[in-house]
């Protein structure tokens, strides 16, 4: 497929995942349960071969296992450039593994993966890391929903200060892109445009999709651009 891609003249990114909690032992080879960053049920159903079921109350990982996740993902960024992507994109939205570390109503953790905004970012920043050190940063990018409230997602007050420092880290990194589902706080926005210096897309609610481009690519003014899709 990348082949077919690129003999077209185009690029393909591959977004890479991890469900957490959002996973039902029935849809795994082993019947295997869900892990997450704490044992806190999502209070959905999920379709299963025998229907929509509950999904059952994830088990925590410990902190080795966290820090095996990590390096999880690196394997998974090196294993779709040897299959021929240009790039990856870490899914860190829509209620996974990496924005339950994220909410209070997910993460009720006490080491250092949970507890203060800097702990409950540190996965997301380390599985950034450990990506961009292995396939490079210009070929590693992000997807974030900040306040989104699905699937027993909730990050709260603090939910705001917590992307500011995240986004803050992550730009650090050099990364190729930060990809937001933007869901109506347009401060925030606002505050995440000032923070990342780099390449930009916004995906509205609406399905309206902005692309921003730092002064460095269009030779002037940054610039913000809107296609609906």
């Amino acid at each position: 497929m990348t082949a077919a891609v690129h003999d077209k003249g185009g690029h393909i990114i591959i977004q890479i995942m991890h469900a957490g909690r959002m996973s039902h032992p029935d849809n795994t080879p082993h019947h295997r349960q869900a892990v997450a960053p704490s044992a806190i049920a999502p209070g959905t159903q999920m379709f299963t071969a025998t229907g929509m079921q509950d999904i059952p109350t994830p088990r925590a990982l410990t902190t080795e296992e966290v820090r095996q996740t990590v390096t999880d993902f690196r394997l998974a960024a090196r294993c779709a450039i040897e299959a021929g992507a240009d790039g990856v994109e870490i899914h860190g939205a829509n209620a996974y593994l990496v924005q339950q570390f994220f909410a209070p109503s997910t993460n009720t953790r006490t080491d250092e993966y949970g507890g203060s905004t800097a702990n409950r970012a540190r996965f997301a920043v380390e599985v950034a890391g450990a990506i961009a050190e292995e396939i490079g940063a210009d070929r590693t990018a992000i997807r974030l929903s900040p306040g989104i409230t699905m699937w027993g997602i909730d990050e709260g007050a603090e939910g705001p200060a917590l992307y500011r420092y995240l986004v803050a880290e992550l730009d650090k990194l050099g990364l190729a892109y930060l990809h937001i589902m933007h869901n109506g706080d347009e401060l925030l926005l606002g505050d995440i445009r000032a923070l990342w210096k780099r390449r930009e897309l916004t995906s509205r609610i609406t399905l309206e999709r902005e692309f921003k481009f730092p002064n460095r690519l269009d030779g002037g003014e940054g610039k913000a651009v809107s296609n609906r899709v």
